[in-house]
């Protein structure tokens, strides 16, 4: 597809925590979106996401090792029977549609395969995903120089609030400046 032909027909993803692998995985397979924004979001893979977040611990080091090891054993249970629906795990069932089809992508690979424009935005003191995940998916964009602009707040949580503000205001703000973003283009 040309380039005019892209501009044409533009498609815009932009999705929360978890719908971005999926934004990532359409951007992969689809030459005709031209934006994804990512909101709060892994940026690593759902399982980077569950083991650095059984690392932090706040009990004794070894019960981190532990943990990690727990969260392999649970994908590894999830993989070899993505289908059920009678196993649950971390609020969900093992089936296609949750764990066990999250569990095979990564925004890094997907996005690094696409040619759409990245959206970052997320606050570096996020306790529901690893803040980690996300400055990879970064760092690995820019180093294949691919079009990325970074929101990254400080001292910001999930909903990218910096403590005492008041809920969901930056998030408005952030989607504001994302739709700029868009219309930028």
């Amino acid at each position: 597809m040309s380039t005019k032909q892209r501009h044409l027909l533009r498609i815009h993803i932009w999705a929360p925590t978890l719908l971005l692998a999926m934004a990532a995985r359409v951007a992969s397979m689809d030459d005709r979106v031209t934006h994804v924004g990512f909101l709060s979001g892994s940026g690593a893979s759902q399982i980077f996401d569950m083991v650095m977040l059984a690392s932090r611990s706040e009990q004794e080091p070894h019960s981190g090792k532990h943990r990690i090891e727990d969260v392999y054993g649970t994908f590894s249970r999830i993989m070899a029977e993505p289908d059920r629906i009678d196993q649950w795990v971390w609020g969900h069932t093992y089936k296609r549609k949750r764990w066990a089809s999250l569990a095979r992508t990564s925004p890094v690979f997907d996005l690094a395969h696409s040619d759409a424009y990245v959206f970052l935005a997320y606050g570096d003191a996020d306790e529901s995903v690893a803040v980690g995940g996300t400055d990879l998916l970064y760092s690995e964009l820019f180093a294949r120089g691919k079009r990325v602009r970074v929101e990254r707040i400080s001292g910001g949580d999930h909903s990218l609030n910096r403590p005492g503000e008041p809920p969901f205001q930056r998030m408005s703000d952030i989607v504001g400046s994302l739709v700029a973003w868009v219309l930028e283009d």
